[in-house]
């Protein structure tokens, strides 16, 4: 399996290769041997090599998570080319929650219009700050969530009604 992601802004390239023991993972010119040992709720317990790491992942988008790990907080995009449409674009415009957590601000209101990737919501969950962006350029036509509220994973956070080009 090949993925390209952006991390921190940087461009790379991650091969997974199915392995005895889990997976081999080429990153640049680095080998790693990965073990997955357990993964739930967004807590990843894993084997990189001889060194058991536990990694906090939350979701923004599809195409969009932060990991957290040894003290780092890494945010890693899908590359623009390799997105799906419903990623982007055409999407239904419903942003909803990653995981459990508190909303510390909203940033737009009902009839805002917005540019794609604008920071509509922050939000607060396993003590990193998750920012909810815009998918596309719209209108904001709905707000679900409300400041210093908290929600549930899947919970439905804004709504923006995308504009025609």
């Amino acid at each position: 399996m090949k993925f390209t992601y952006q991390i921190n802004g940087a461009e790379h390239t991650l091969t997974l290769e199915k392995h005895p023991e889990g997976y081999r993972a080429h990153l640049g010119t680095a080998i790693y041997d990965v073990k997955l040992l357990h993964a739930k709720d967004g807590q990843l317990h894993f084997q990189l090599d001889e060194t058991r790491h536990t990694a906090h992942l939350a979701h923004e988008t599809p195409a969009k998570r932060w990991l957290h790990n040894a003290g780092r907080t890494l945010v890693i995009e899908k590359a623009a080319t390799h997105r799906r449409g419903a990623d982007t674009a055409g999407g239904s415009g419903r942003l909803t929650a990653p995981m459990p957590g508190q909303v510390r601000a909203v940033l737009v209101a009902v009839g805002n219009e917005v540019t794609a990737g604008q920071p509509l919501l922050l939000m607060e969950a396993m003590k990193m700050e998750i920012r909810i962006a815009a998918p596309h350029a719209g209108c904001i036509t709905a707000l679900h969530a409300t400041e210093g509220g908290s929600v549930n994973k899947d919970d439905l956070l804004i709504e923006v009604e995308e504009i025609p080009t």
